[in-house]
């Protein structure tokens, strides 16, 4: 399969999304940050984590990009679309991505390198979405590992 972006285009992608999570972090919040860019390399929606602020288990990064996406384009049909993110979606997001149709994933840190085996794996082979891991990877698990042992210092 050829690739959707170029490692130019997903790098500045990932870089967006690295901003909106350095944006959750100064919250407060994990330093989750999402982008979401149609095929013609057209952003339609950036955000980042807000569970703790606004007090939603559902404030994922992810889950909060796709709801502004489809708000931008009028429609809850995202296949024309890719989402980059910082960090691996958990399950809930992945059902969340694969229920808008978008058709590719761009993630910068692994599920396990940060925290450890999930308790609920999705089999990737069912996944209705192409997942690319690794994008800024080295960048994103930074942020979250800072993140993390600033939190046990205090």
């Amino acid at each position: 399969m050829e690739p959707l972006f170029s490692m130019e285009d997903a790098i500045k992608y990932m870089n967006a999304a690295l901003c909106e999570a350095s944006l959750a972090a100064d919250s407060g919040e994990i330093p989750v940050g999402c982008v979401i860019v149609d095929f013609s390399g057209k952003t339609l929606a950036k955000s980042h984590n807000t569970r703790e602020k606004e007090l939603d288990v559902a404030g994922h990064a992810e889950i909060k990009a796709i709801n502004l996406a489809a708000k931008a384009t009028g429609s809850l049909n995202l296949s024309d679309c890719a989402l980059f993110v910082t960090l691996e979606p958990c399950p809930m997001c992945k059902a969340a991505i694969a229920a808008s149709g978008i058709k590719a994933v761009f993630c910068g840190a692994g599920a396990t390198s940060v925290s450890g085996e999930n308790s609920v794996r999705i089999k990737e082979d069912s996944l209705p979405f192409e997942l690319y891991r690794g994008i800024l990877g080295d960048r994103c698990e930074k942020l979250l590992k800072d993140f993390f042992e600033n939190k046990i210092r205090r």
